[in-house]
Parts: structure tokens; C-alpha cells; sequence
């Protein structure tokens, strides 16, 4: 879906939990309807073990009446055998259901925590403005954690009560019609009481939900700026934040347990409510020889089993209502619309791909503005506002409003050496993401080879660049495995290197069908000659003969251990590793000098051999290496030629230069 300057993606609203019935969780309903055989075990599971369960005071009471009629020892002894029988039974049932349940919660969570992560990984930057990542991880952790115990065992549990009640209610019934009606009048209270509370539970839960999503968000902030937080002596100002931030949580909590506490307290009341009635007129009843005793004792038997169902039924809408919340949160993910739908294409690419962009535009959706947690000051809520900025930078060119590009025409042709040069804003890097389709133009197309690129299979897509962003994303490994990402080496020609040694097929798609190069038998071997390669044209060797364990170094969180140009060079070595038909760098050599950015260039051309390259570069020198330069201004392309023809115009390029120049030697 495609943004322009004025709209943005639609954004799910939050439904109002007062007005969906439970039956409108589509998570679990879904769930269900995929595993129909599950359901009919659970079910008729359930049954037996209500089943089993009510013959035990129908057995209790012929006992009780059979001693009170003084019938024989034998039969006595059967009967305690039966009882026997059945309460072996019983324990088997009572183990094995809830452990199913168990099981089911756990697929339950397994399933949907992996089909929302990987709809996540979809998304684009309005999900990552919409969402901080520390609110995202709290749905898919505690929100799921609640939602997957409801979806079995929160809904069966009920299920069992249901049946329990059911099917003693019809055995009460025969036994006495008096004494039931006694016992079950209580319950007409639970219904009134939970219609004043039920709301409210939804109510608090979803606040205190929202709450820990706010903790999460500090603490993944503070800890992923706490650079910034040293240097300028912010630990007291943040630790006053945070536990503002967690009063409200715990404020939050404790209105949520004291709505779901009544609704307990007054359950289990109805239920005592209920035996006393049972005792005070059954005993009365005994006395009169209107019932019998055995009679007397299976109704107080069966009452008694009631007592949890009651329980479990109020916990229902308890649990439900926490659930339709969870389920709520969890959904806003879901369903959440990305900004590139990549199901569209199935194509895969050419041998040879010649990019096109044509009358190209795109501009950024405005963003919704973001009300502050009450509670924190101003000051405070602005040292979060400011460490997650710091954790997780957003693009230079994300506007409010306004167009990143405008009318842009440009064509990377195979081993091509594109320059693009600009003014801070001027759309530069959003040039990037449109190639590798992470966002949509509004308004032009991308072509390859004439083909637009929704066409195209994402995977293969993708795997036409190499691209080192310009702000460096780095996981917490070893430096080797930030560079492979779990890939083999590729040969010259771009095809996997293959254990067997055989040719590359020419006729199979891929940056190059040159069958003359053989690939090497030892894969692996390959591969760590490819990684040493990357990493000395990247300019890590020094680094790496400081480091003890050299590639296999563990950088930390983020690579918190690294320097910003260390991390710089080990994102353009990724970017080299697999030999990319097009190599897009995203002005990656700021941290390098002039001498060794001339010899960085030159090593990068010499082993990309043919293939394209595109580079987005404040310094201006290091475009000298490239066939054409693009000047951007204000999103639009208002220059062009080779590094010496600008500077020859004296135009927008020559400004630019002539102010780098004097930076330098200012700086100097």
C-alpha cells in the first residue's frame, strides 16, 4: 500500500470491550476452526471425566441407604469396590484433561506468537512509529501468556462447570425439587453483582496492561541509550521517570485485582450461601423422614462439586474480559496494514537486472501525535521521549508532512557507478528503501528490466542488493556472524557455492551465467576466505588484531562494544559478503579518513567486478570514483553528470563542495 505526503496507513482503532461479546476473539475462533480434532478431544474429554465424577455421590448415597437398611456385607464391599474403581479412574481423568489443556494453551501460544511475529517482521516504518518495541515485546509475552490459557483452558474449564451443572442439576432435580430450588437461588445474585463489576475488571485490566507496556518502553530505552544517559549525567532524572512510571502500574494493578478480588469473594460467597441453605433445611427435611439420609448426604455431595464450578463460571468473565483485552492488544499487531504488501510478487529475476526508476515520488505518512503518560512530568517524559529517539533512530527525511521525492528519474544499469550527493533531508536514503522495496513510491514506479517490482518474488527482490544503511544495525554475536547472517559464500557468478563441485547451470536464473568458474568442494572453507576478504576491504583488519577472539569477538547488546565506525565496517563487509549484483552504500565511510576512503572505494570496485554500485556520500570526494552523480535538493534531482562536470557548473554540487572544503579546514 502506498503512502502519500497527506495520508498515512490506516491505523486499527482500539473497539470498545463493553460492546464485543467474547465469541468476537477471531485469534482463538480461528485457532479452533483449524483444529477441529482437538476440540472434539477436549470435548468429549470433558464428558467422561463430568461423568465420572457425578457417579460418585450417586454410589455414596446406595452405600449410605444400604447401610441404613442394613443390607449385606457383600454388597456393601461391591459397591466400596465400585467406588474404588471409579476413583482410580477419576484421578487418571483429572491428570491427563488439565495436562491437554496445558498443552493446547502452549500451541496455542507457540502458533500465534509466531504467525504475529512474522506478520511484524513485514511492516514498515508507520508500525514502528505506532509501536515501540518494548510495547510490542509485552503483547507478544504477557498479553499472549493471557490470551493462550483462555483459549483452552479458560474456555473449557467453564466448559466442564457447564456440564457439571448441568447434568447435576437434572439429578438434584430428581432427587428433591425443593432443596435445588434453594441451593440455586443464590446464583440469580452472582448475575446482578457481575453486571456491575464485569466492566469494570475490562476496564482496569486493560489500564494496568497499558501500563506495563509503558514500564517495558522505559526500560528498553534507558538500557538501549544508556551511553547517552552517562554523558549527560541523566541516572537520577531517568530513575525519578521510571518510578512514576511504575506507581501508575502498580495503581493500575491494584484497581484491577480489587475488581477481579469482589467478584471472587463474591462467588465463593454465593456458593457458601448456597451449602447452608442445603444443611439447615436438608437436616430438617432428614429429621421429618421427608428425604432419606443417603439422599441427604449425595445432595450435600453434589453441591460441594458445584462449588468449583461456580468459581471456574466467574472466573470466565473475568478471564474473558482480560482476554478480549490481550486479544485486542495482540490484533493492533496483527492486523496492523504494512507498508509494502509483499505477497504480490512471484517473479523470479533475470540473469541480468537493469533498474528504472521512472517520475518517482514518495513522501512520508504523518504522524499521529503521541499523548504523554500521565503521571511523569514534562521533563521526564521527555528523557524518554529522547533515549528512544537515541535506541532507535527514525529516518532523516520522515517528515510530518511533505514530499521526500519528487518526479525522480534514474537508471542503474549493470556495473554501473552511481554517486547521489544532497542536503540533509533531501530524500537520499529513501531512495535506498524504495529499491529494496521496504516502502512503495506514491506516485512513478520502480522497474526492472521493464517489470515493476511488486512482480518480483520479496526474497529474490532483496537479494539483488547489498546494502549497508547509514546507521549501522548490529545483533548481539560474533562479529563473523553479523557479516553471514547463517549465509554461504557465493562464487563470481552469484551462485551458492556448492559442496559437490559441479558447474553452475547456465540456463538457471541468477546475476550471471558464466559457466567457467568451478565452485570449491569445502563450503565452509569458502566461506571463511569470503569473510576474511569482506573484512579487509572493509577496513577491519586493525580492529580485529585488537580483539582477542578476533571474528568470532562477541560484540554485545546492539554492539554496545563496538565504535560507531566499527560498526559501520562491519555493516558494509555483510553488505559485500555475498558479492551483490547492486551494492547500495548509505553514506557508510564518515568515519573514515580521505586516504583511506580513496582505498576503500577502489578495493569495494576491484571486487564487485561488474557489478552496480550506488553510493549516497556527504563527502564529495569519494563520488569522483563514479560514473554520474545525482544532486538532490528538497526531494528532486536538480543535477547530474560526472563529479568533475559539477564542479565545473558551479552549481547546487559546487556549493556543496566548496562548504566541505572550508569544513575541513576549519576543522584542520
Amino acid at each position: 500500500m502506498s503512502a502519500t505526503p497527506h495520508s498515512a496507513p490506516r491505523v486499527p482503532q482500539s473497539e470498545d470491550l463493553h460492546s464485543r461479546s467474547m465469541l468476537e476473539m477471531k485469534l482463538v475462533i480461528q485457532f479452533w476452526k483449524r483444529e477441529r480434532r482437538r476440540l472434539v478431544v477436549i470435548v468429549l474429554f470433558t464428558a467422561v471425566s463430568v461423568a465420572i465424577a457425578l457417579v460418585f455421590p450417586y454410589i455414596l448415597r446406595l452405600i449410605v441407604n444400604g447401610i441404613q437398611d442394613h443390607f449385606p456385607a457383600r454388597t456393601l464391599l461391591t459397591y466400596v469396590g465400585i467406588l474404588f474403581g471409579f476413583g482410580l479412574l477419576r484421578a487418571f481423568v483429572s491428570v491427563s484433561l488439565p495436562f491437554y489443556r496445558g498443552r493446547t494453551n502452549e500451541y496455542f501460544m507457540w502458533r500465534i506468537r509466531n504467525q504475529v511475529f512474522r506478520r511484524v517482521l513485514d511492516m514498515g516504518h508507520s508500525f514502528t512509529n505506532r509501536f515501540p518495541s518494548g510495547d510490542v515485546m509485552e503483547r507478544l509475552d504477557h498479553d499472549l501468556n493471557d490470551l493462550s490459557w483462555f483459549a483452552c483452558s479458560g474456555v473449557f474449564r467453564p466448559v466442564e462447570a457447564v456440564f457439571t451443572l448441568a447434568f447435576a442439576l437434572i439429578i438434584l432435580i430428581r432427587m428433591n425439587v425443593l432443596l435445588t430450588l434453594v441451593a440455586v437461588l443464590p446464583v440469580s445474585l452472582a448475575v446482578l453483582a457481575w453486571l456491575k463489576l464485569g466492566p469494570q475488571v475490562a476496564k482496569w485490566y486493560r489500564a494496568w496492561r497499558e501500563k506495563i507496556s509503558e514500564t517495558n518502553n522505559h526500560l528498553e530505552a534507558s538500557f538501549s541509550g544508556i551511553r547517552l544517559v552517562k554523558s549527560y549525567t541523566m541516572e537520577t532524572r531517568s530513575a525519578i521517570s521510571f518510578r512514576s512510571v511504575l506507581n501508575e502500574r502498580i495503581r493500575a494493578a491494584v484497581r484491577s485485582a480489587r475488581y477481579e478480588a469482589l467478584i471472587g469473594v463474591m462467588f465463593g460467597a454465593i456458593s457458601e450461601i448456597g451449602i447452608l441453605l442445603v444443611l439447615g433445611l436438608g437436616g430438617v427435611l432428614v429429621i421429618r423422614n421427608t428425604i432419606r439420609l443417603g439422599e441427604f448426604v449425595a445432595f450435600n455431595a453434589y453441591i460441594l462439586m458445584l462449588i468449583t464450578p461456580m468459581f471456574d463460571i466467574g472466573n470466565f468473565f473475568v478471564a474473558g474480559k482480560r482476554a478480549q483485552a490481550a486479544e485486542e492488544r495482540i490484533r493492533a499487531l496483527h492486523d496492523f496494514p504494512p507498508d509494502v504488501d509483499i505477497a504480490t510478487g512471484v517473479r523470479g529475476l533475470p540473469s541480468e537486472a537493469e533498474v528504472f526508476m521512472t517520475n518517482v515520488g514518495f513522501g512520508y505518512p504523518a504522524l499521529a501525535p503521541v499523548a504523554p503518560a500521565a503521571g511523569p512530568p514534562a521533563a521526564d517524559v521527555n528523557v524518554v521521549g529522547l533515549l528512544r529517539e537515541t535506541a532507535d533512530p527514525a529516518p532523516a527525511e520522515t517528515n510530518r508532512s511533505g514530499a521526500a521525492l519528487r518526479d525522480l528519474n534514474m537508471v542503474i544499469a549493470p556495473g554501473a557507478k552511481i554517486g547521489i550527493a544532497g542536503t540533509v533531508g533531501s530524500g537520499k536514503s529513501t531512495i535506498m528503501r524504495l529499491l529494496l522495496r521496504i516502502a512503495e513510491p506514491s506516485v512513478g514506479e520502480i522497474t526492472i528490466n521493464g517489470v515493476p517490482l511488486k512482480e518480483f518474488d520479496i526474497v529474490s527482490l532483496r537479494g539483488l542488493y547489498g546494502y549497508a544503511p547509514q546507521e549501522a544495525s548490529l545483533f548481539s554475536d560474533s562479529i563473523r556472524s553479523n557479516i553471514t547472517l547463517g549465509r554461504e559464500a557465493r562464487d563470481c557468478t552469484g551462485f551458492p557455492l556448492r559442496k559437490t563441485g559441479t558447474v553452475p547451470n547456465p540456463e538457471e536464473p541468477g546475476p550471471s551465467s558464466t559457466p567457467e568458474t568451478i565452485c570449491p568442494d569445502d563450503v565452509q572453507r569458502a566461506t571463511e576466505v569470503r569473510v576474511q576478504e569482506v573484512a579487509r576491504i572493509a577496513q577491519l583488519e586493525f580492529d580485529l588484531k585488537a580483539m582477542p577472539k578476533g571474528l568470532d569477538e562477541l560484540i554485545g547488546e546492539r554492539g554496545l562494544r563496538l565504535s560507531g565506525g566499527q560498526k559501520g565496517r562491519v555493516s558494509i563487509a555483510r553488505a559485500l559478503f555475498n558479492k551483490p549484483p547492486i551494492l547500495l552504500l548509505d553514506d557508510v565511510t564518515a568515519s573514515l579518513d580521505a586516504e583511506t576512503e580513496q582505498q576503500f572505494i577502489a578495493d569495494v570496485i576491484k571486487y564487485m567486478q561488474d557489478a552496480a554500485l550506488v553510493i549516497v556520500s556527504h563527502r564529495l570526494s569519494i563520488l569522483a570514483a563514479c560514473d554520474i552523480v545525482f544532486v538532490l535538493d528538497q526531494g528532486r534531482i536538480v543535477e547530474s553528470g560526472t563529479h568533475d562536470e559539477l564542479l565545473a557548473k558551479h552549481g547546487a554540487y559546487w556549493h556543496l563542495y566548496e562548504r566541505q572544503l572550508m569544513k575541513e579546514a576549519l576543522d584542520a
